[in-house]
């Protein structure tokens, strides 16, 4: 056993609490492999230090939610023990009730603040004693050559209950999940299987044992220790031997696959995907959670795979729709990203026009490279406000409604610029629509991104029900034996798209080697008429320099084109060959367009300043 693999230097009981220090390195190791958490069992972690040490753990096998919380530390014959309170908290959706407490827990359990409470649980650690429902000890030999962990509790507990009646509870049963999570952690990290002892003794019922917890049911009451024992530990306990941890978690194949998972954003042209993009990958690399960016563009300009690449790697498929023209490109691209980004996860940024059904249909013939995540799609709350026509299945070839069905998760953008009411209304109209589907708004691009793991781990701990895009193979067999689907050589084989994104789209491209007027631009955009859906690109306008410019919905604006995004454009024009002679900013204007919509926009509607 290796005890340097949590604590990199010598233990110092002399100098402070060590055990503490042991169990927070165990709890932050473990989760720095967010996928090796999860298949030990990991389903949340919340440290708490303001008045100690304390820490609110969940666990995959209870939807109890369990706290931790330091009592004391002694040291002796070369052995270090530290003692920790362990509480069961009952929530909305645990089958631990409040009524399996006495009153006074129950009391605190029902106020209004109590979650809240919770959380700062070494705050309320002495408020919550009525919690209590078992200790955990950790010894640890100073010399680093062992480590013990184990938990005792009542086998059994009477309550008596206030209208006199009485309740039998389990405190074991409760804890033993925590604890076989916390064994199986050490096991992990501490790279030793050591051995699991079970223990069980009789004592005074007026004993407190353990923490302050008395219950008063018979004469006697059986305490049950269950141990861990590790390196000089092993072979020293009394006790029955365990073959296995009894309460551990038992992985099921999506925490057991290694490969990378794949999130789909998809939204209609205009609907702020790379704003919202770019703030989740900032959140992400905040947390450590490198991801890789595939990047698809209707038509062959690609700004925004220049505009990313400062924040990640970015893979950029362009020339065509991912779910139409492009789909023996995706193999190729994600198997460049596999081989050159160390990363759990990438997001497949789709074109504004792309039909997720065909996507999603598409990833199944990767499924020997990537597991599918969810399916994130943005609707343009502004755009969808002014123009009431834009929720009609057969508007820009019914592509913003596809989206919103074909969606674990539907994020309200630019939720900001409409009124509180008219949003209220939205969101309920879509989740009409997709009643299974995550729906959020976006405030300045931004919502709190840590809803979208959870959402996303809550799916995949409901084994068998899966959303609506996340079809497994042996859910699609049906479809299959109708003609829809077809087993290939790599895996599920998709099916073909009923249209492509070219039947009811046409791109232009213009590309400038010289500075361009607002005024300019703002004519371009009235010579596209009320067919336009999107305009943006980078040129060098005159009096101001290099700027990323936009439109959508009827609003246009721009801002400063970043360093790196410049540098970007004129390694990419250099490798494809346009970089102007002159030395002049590669800069270029994609406008694309509705076909068959030639009625030309005022002013007002078209060309109106953000």
């Amino acid at each position: 056993m290796q005890l340097t693999e949590l604590l990199p230097r010598p233990l110092r009981p002399e100098a402070g609490d060590e055990t503490p220090t042991l169990m927070n390195s165990l709890f932050a190791r473990v989760h720095l492999d967010r996928r090796l958490a999860r298949r030990l069992g990991w389903r949340g972690l919340r440290p708490s230090f303001s008045h100690g040490p304390a820490w609110t753990l969940r666990s995959a096998e209870s939807n109890a939610l369990y706290g931790l919380a330091f009592l004391d530390e002694e040291a002796g014959r070369g052995v270090i023990t530290g003692r920790f309170a362990l509480y069961v908290f009952p929530t909305e959706d645990s089958v631990t009730r409040p009524e399996q407490f006495p009153a006074s827990a129950a009391a605190l359990a029902r106020a209004p603040e109590f979650m809240s409470a919770v959380r700062e649980l070494s705050a309320n650690a002495d408020r919550f004693a009525d919690f209590i429902l078992g200790e955990l000890a950790l010894d640890v030999a100073v010399d680093g050559s062992g480590l013990a962990l184990t938990l005792t509790a009542k086998k059994s507990r009477a309550l008596e209950l206030m209208d006199g009646s009485a309740l039998r509870t389990a405190p074991l049963r409760a804890l033993g999940p925590i604890w076989a999570l916390i064994s199986a952690s050490l096991r992990e990290i501490l790279k030793e299987e050591g051995e699991a002892v079970l223990w069980a003794e009789r004592v005074p019922a007026e004993r407190e044992a353990p923490s302050g917890t008395v219950f008063d049911e018979s004469k006697s009451e059986l305490l049950v220790s269950l141990t861990l024992a590790l390196g000089a530990f092993k072979g020293r306990l009394p006790g029955r031997r365990m073959k296995a941890l009894h309460f551990s978690h038992r992985p099921h194949e999506e925490e057991l696959q290694t490969r990378p998972v794949v999130h789909v954003l998809t939204g209609f042209l205009g609907s702020g995907k790379t704003t919202f993009l770019r703030a989740w990958l900032e959140f992400l690399n905040g947390r450590e959670q490198f991801t890789g960016v595939i990047q698809n563009e209707f038509g062959e300009a690609d700004l925004d795979s220049l505009v990313l690449s400062g924040q990640t790697r970015v893979e950029a498929l362009d020339e065509g729709c991912i779910c139409c023209t492009l789909a023996d490109s995706l193999r190729p691209g994600i198997m460049r990203l596999i081989e050159t980004t160390p990363a759990e996860q990438f997001i497949l940024e789709t074109t504004g026009v792309a039909d997720p059904a065909n996507v999603e249909a598409e990833l199944l013939t990767l499924n020997d490279l990537v597991e599918r995540g969810l399916v994130i799609a943005l609707l343009d709350s502004v755009d969808l406000a002014e123009h009431p026509e834009h929720w009609s299945e057969t508007a820009d070839g019914g592509a913003r409604m596809k989206q919103i069905l074909n969606a674990d998760v539907i994020v309200m953008s630019k939720a900001d610029a409409v009124e509180a009411q008219v949003l209220e209304e939205m969101m309920a109209r879509v989740h009409e629509l997709n009643s299974d589907a995550l729906v959020v708004p976006a405030f300045h691009g931004q919502i709190p991104f840590a809803v979208l793991e959870k959402f996303y781990f809550h799916w995949l701990d409901r084994q068998g029900r899966p959303m609506p895009s996340k079809q497994s193979p042996k859910h699609l067999k049906s479809e299959a034996k109708q003609g829809f689907l077809g087993l290939g050589r790599r895996g599920w084989a998709a099916p073909k798209a009923e249209a492509n994104a070219e039947d009811f789209f046409e791109e232009r491209v213009e590309r400038f080697e010289r500075p361009v007027t607002l005024d300019e631009v703002r004519g371009k955009i009235e010579e596209e008429g009320a067919g336009l859906r999107r305009m943006k690109g980078i040129v060098e306008l005159a009096g101001e320099g290099p700027v990323v410019m936009h439109w959508a919905a009827g609003r246009w604006g721009y801002e400063p084109a970043d360093g790196d995004v410049v540098a970007a454009l004129r390694r990419d024009a250099q490798r494809k060959g346009t970089l102007p002679e002159n030395g002049a900013l590669p800069g270029f204007l994609v406008f694309i367009r509705a076909k068959n919509s030639q009625t030309p926009a005022g002013t007002s509607s078209a060309a109106k300043d953000a």
